[in-house]
Order: structure tokens, then C-alpha cells, then sequence
């Protein structure tokens, strides 16, 4: 007790904003408790046309080609 004598005002106002954020059970939040960190963004959806135009054009291709030497031979 005797040690709160000798803090100066300057300690006490900066410890105050550390001790208001600590939650206690039962009580409610008030504005002194830190903001909710933003929700992650929703993930892209597959890009379905460009694996058409990377992936299954070369397929196709190499599949005619396949079957055109089938056929001529």
C-alpha cells in the first residue's frame, strides 16, 4: 500500500489502458477492450476458364494429333 504513495501520476496513467484490457469473467466489455481483428477474406473461387485454357486445350490438341496419326497409320 505504501508503494502506491510513491508511483506518479504519469506510471499510473500509462498502466491504466493495460489493466482496463485485462477481461474479467462476469463483467462487460467496455470500450477500453481492443477491437476484433477483421474477418479473412473469402477465398477466390477456381478459375475454371483458365484451367480450360493452361491444361485441357494442350490436352485436346495433343489428342487430335494422337488421333489423326492413328488414322494414318
Amino acid at each position: 500500500m505504501v508503494s502506491a504513495v510513491f508511483h506518479s501520476p504519469r506510471e499510473a496513467a500509462a498502466l491504466a489502458p493495460a489493466a482496463a484490457a485485462v477481461a474479467v469473467p462476469g463483467m462487460p466489455k467496455t470500450a477500453a477492450t481492443p477491437a476484433a481483428e477483421p474477418a479473412r477474406p473469402a477465398r477466390d473461387p477456381f478459375d475454371w476458364p483458365g484451367l480450360a485454357g493452361r491444361i485441357l486445350a494442350p490436352l485436346a490438341g495433343m489428342a487430335l494429333l494422337v488421333g489423326i496419326w492413328a488414322l494414318l497409320t
